[in-house]
């Protein structure tokens, strides 16, 4: 992150930052809550000892903390339903006392800022104009999310402007910004407002987020790539995982099927649960002749998907290429059992291309699955009957020739059945 300008700068940051991390904490149970608080001076540098003091306001209460070395202390209060008030003094520092409303069964985080001296005349909590100034930007802050999260994205993108002329050298508004542009199709100043994010905090996640979808969506496939590129590098989780799947896909279309494996696994790295990946990665070792990992890829899907019908169909072929017939038929049993209909479609569809490669013993066999799965199953008594015609075995090919007539008498292919059973 850049340098901030002034010490106003930095203790409108200051404050800032303690609400962005005040909207999150974990949830505790009954009716504890609990404070984890920082002190810092003007300038934002953590103050250590300051004396803390917490009462309650209607019952008689007391707890006391010391700020450590990072100016940072922990209150456990076990009743978050009441109000409290805190105290934060340290010598040479005007003190701090203030209501406290901590969250019943969550933490409530908070920075205070301890200003030097003693203003002449100024009571216990009145605070000088420059912790006036970083309150304003607070509450503008929040009515900006509070816009944005309702989906009132003109309102949000106001008030997110309003934030940054108080504080122009604060990167966070510039991702608001970047998020709410996105979301109303302006992908140009998505892009801009998420580049600014970056020159300001370097790394941010939600602004290379933001680049790479708003990039993608103007067709800048080379700044699309870096920022997905710099995604794997700072986000290496299941979202990333997703984008980087895709980008496989084109790979696959365009037979550059070396560059869509590197993608896929690259993928699964990222996401060792992301079935897709596993799919695609036995197609197209399938597709390379690479039968063992063809086959691992698809078992492991199997363990995350145990019904995916595709995935038990390329198990079969794969498990025959192989020569592993027991695999074989517990695959076709699990497809039979968990998708019949898929026997009649994409296996049947398996057999077609079979017969058209001019493998005529494998589409046999799989046709006469088919079969038994779906006895009634009109095509495939047909192309049964062409397999066995090619085997000379005429006495079976007219039974299923005449049977697909039975079953399909108005089939584009009937006629051509017809004149097969006359000349046979």
């Amino acid at each position: 992150m850049k340098e901030k300008k002034g010490e106003k700068t930095v203790l409108i940051w200051s404050v800032f930052a303690s609400l962005v991390v005040a909207l999150t904490g974990p949830l505790a149970a009954g009716t504890e809550g609990r404070v984890a608080g920082t002190v810092v001076d003007q300038a934002g540098k953590p103050l250590k000892d300051v004396q803390v003091v917490v009462n309650a306001v209607e019952v008689e209460f007391q707890q006391t903390r010391t700020s450590n070395n990072k100016g940072r202390f922990t209150l456990v209060l076990l009743d978050a339903s009441r109000d409290y008030v805190i105290r934060l003094e340290k010598e040479g520092y005007q003190p701090i006392q203030e209501t406290l409303k901590p969250k019943i069964g969550g933490i409530l985080r908070h920075t205070w800022i301890l200003v030097e001296g003693q203003a002449p005349g100024a009571g216990l909590g009145e605070a000088p104009p420059e912790i006036e100034a970083a309150n304003r930007v607070v509450k503008l802050y929040e009515a900006a999310y509070k816009a944005f999260n309702a989906g009132d994205l003109e309102t949000a993108v106001q008030k997110f402007h309003e934030v940054l002329e108080l504080a122009p050298d604060i990167p966070e508004p510039h991702g608001g910004l970047a998020m709410a542009y996105y979301r109303m199709d302006d992908y140009e100043q998505a892009a801009a407002e998420a580049d600014r994010l970056l020159e300001l905090d370097e790394g941010n996640v939600i602004g290379v987020r933001v680049q790479y979808e708003a990039y993608r969506a103007l067709g800048d496939t080379e700044r699309e790539a870096a920022a997905l590129a710099q995604l794997e590098v700072l986000d290496p989780g299941p979202e990333t995982a997703r984008r980087v799947f895709n980008t496989g896909v084109p790979h696959v279309k365009a037979g550059e099927l070396e560059a869509a494996v590197a993608r896929f696994e690259r993928a699964i790295e990222m996401d060792p649960e992301l079935a897709p990946a596993y799919a695609a990665l036995a197609q197209v070792y399938l597709k390379l002749g690479d039968y063992e990992k063809s086959v691992a890829n698809g078992e492991r899907l199997l363990e995350l998907q145990p019904d995916n019908a595709a995935i038990l169909n390329l198990l079969y072929g794969a498990y025959r290429s192989r020569g592993e017939s027991e695999k074989a038929e517990a695959a076709f049993a699990a497809l039979s059992a968990a998708s019949p209909e898929y026997v009649g479609s994409g296996f049947f569809e398996q057999g077609v291309t079979h017969f058209n490669n001019g493998n005529t013993d494998e589409a046999k066999e799989i046709f006469q699955r088919v079969l038994e799965a779906q006895p009634d199953h009109p095509q495939a008594h047909y192309m049964f009957a062409l397999c066995l015609i090619n085997a000379s075995q005429l006495e079976r090919a007219k039974e299923h020739l005449s049977r697909f007539l039975e079953l399909a008498p108005d089939d584009p292919e009937a006629p051509i059945a017809r004149q097969m059973l006359e000349s046979l």
